[in-house]
């Protein structure tokens, strides 16, 4: 269950580390999201050494990192992992340990070419773009 003010990990190889939920996009009433659901998020922390930028400095869009990769930058991702449970069969659920996340753009598909971790079939399914970069498909 991810909700308003809710901490994610990004599990793509975009150098972005943490992210906060500040909308999920859909319907105007909507207010938690669960795995294969977009969301608005902040960008809270980075990976500089991806990024080879010095921590705390203030880069320009023009510069030959992924664009999203600045701290406070408002971007789109898709929720991959809930901790929330969720039930495929009669009797049968999935939960993760983590609340995990991926930065999309508004074209519903991913920024990078690799998501690290298992990602589930009913969202491959929804996003197909999803489904040929993930590394395990559960």
């Amino acid at each position: 269950m991810v909700q308003l003010l809710t901490i994610l990990n990004v599990v793509d190889s975009s150098g972005v580390r943490k992210v906060k939920c500040i909308k999920v996009i859909g319907s105007f009433k909507k207010k938690i999201a669960s795995m294969g659901d977009q969301i608005a998020v902040v960008i809270k922390k980075i990976d500089h050494k991806k990024n080879k930028v010095k921590k705390g400095a203030r880069v320009s869009k023009s510069r030959k990192i992924y664009k999203g990769a600045i701290e406070g930058a408002v971007r789109r991702a898709l929720v991959v992992r809930s901790a929330q449970r969720f039930y495929r069969a009669p009797g049968i659920f999935i939960k993760f340990g983590e609340n995990a996340c991926l930065i999309i753009n508004r074209k519903k598909v991913p920024v990078t070419n690799r998501i690290k971790g298992p990602v589930l079939r009913e969202t491959c399914l929804q996003y197909p773009s999803l489904g040929s970069i993930a590394t395990y498909i559960l």
